[in-house]
């Protein structure tokens, strides 16, 4: 089996020093190919930890979390407009 696409699943065809995607024309060097799939797990991994997190929320009864990011700025937002 050859080597597959990181971002579309496509068969990658190696033209040295290159992977090409034959489906959607992705090129990169095998290191460069490694750091891709690295990237894409790492999100796939907080996208997962997201989800179980809102599923055990919801099983509680309880209001899913809010992001972390959107809660600073809210919290932010919220700060600021009480400087007066």
């Amino acid at each position: 089996m050859g080597t597959l696409c990181p971002a579309c699943g496509g068969e990658m065809k190696y033209y040295p020093p290159f992977y090409t995607c034959r489906s959607c024309g992705l090129s990169a060097k095998r290191s460069e190919l490694d750091d891709i799939r690295e990237q894409y797990r790492d999100q796939a991994r907080e996208e997962m930890r997201e989800e179980i997190e809102k599923e055990y929320e919801e099983e509680k009864g309880r209001k899913p979390r809010v992001d972390r990011k959107k809660q600073k700025e809210m919290l932010d937002w919220y700060t600021s407009s009480k400087k007066k």
